[in-house]
């Protein structure tokens, strides 16, 4: 027997939990009532908008950086190379 392990007798005494409900499920999520798709929605091309917002959240960074160097460069201040620009060099 190892460290820790119960003992015959204490394994007799245990008891099983059999409720019915253990651990409740919860739905997060109200369910939705079937309805009719309005032209609006038919006419949406979702998965456009959907690769367009993933897009722009990707490059948001990229974009924002590429501005502000815009920026630094029209206002005369030299802008500090990254370390992956200065490998390149």
């Amino acid at each position: 027997m190892k460290k820790g392990d119960s003992t015959k007798e204490e394994l007799k005494a245990a008891k099983q939990t059999i409720a019915v409900n253990v651990v409740p499920i919860e739905i997060s999520q109200p369910r939705l009532k079937p309805r009719k798709i309005t032209k609006d929605e038919h006419n949406q091309e979702t998965r456009k908008v959907l690769r367009k917002a993933l897009t722009d959240a990707k490059l948001w960074g990229a974009r924002e950086k590429r501005a502000k160097d815009k920026a630094n460069e029209a206002a005369g201040k030299k802008v500090k190379p990254t370390a992956d620009e200065a490998a390149e060099d």
